[in-house]
């Protein structure tokens, strides 16, 4: 499948769920986390995740985690450089990139992160579990 490439908004990676290419709406209950990237409002995804309660959710440590590990590393998360004020759980939103729109139901609905839990016993790849309360 060639995916339309004219803007990096644009750009839908195509995710497959139980063996089946996933169309917009067939999993409600994942989220995408974005970052905002050097490019104004344009936002980046660097983990996914689940919601668990209306408020809740829940993700690998290894996206959040303080001290950079080896995966964080090649995933490009930025360790202790990265703030939960500069991220969001996107649910609706199956492109890569996007802007960030507090009004356009198009773009998906946009929550910023307030706290994140994880193990004190955390260190990848043992305990790696992370609640995210939004």
């Amino acid at each position: 499948m060639e995916v339309e490439r004219k803007f990096y908004n644009e750009y839908i990676v195509p995710r497959v769920v139980n063996g089946y290419a996933a169309k917009h709406g067939d999993v409600p209950y994942q989220v995408a986390f974005k970052m905002k990237t050097s490019r104004r409002k344009l936002c980046m995804t660097f983990c996914g995740g689940v919601i668990i309660s209306p408020t809740k959710l829940l993700s690998a440590a290894h996206c959040f985690a303080e001290n950079p590990s080896v995966c964080q590393k090649i995933c490009g998360n930025q360790g202790p450089k990265r703030t939960l004020s500069h991220t969001y759980a996107v649910a609706g939103n199956m492109r890569n990139y996007d802007a960030y729109s507090e009004d356009s139901a198009e773009h998906g609905q946009w929550r910023t992160l307030k706290s994140v839990i994880y193990p004190r016993t955390y260190k990848f790849p043992k305990d790696d579990i992370a609640i995210l309360v939004g």
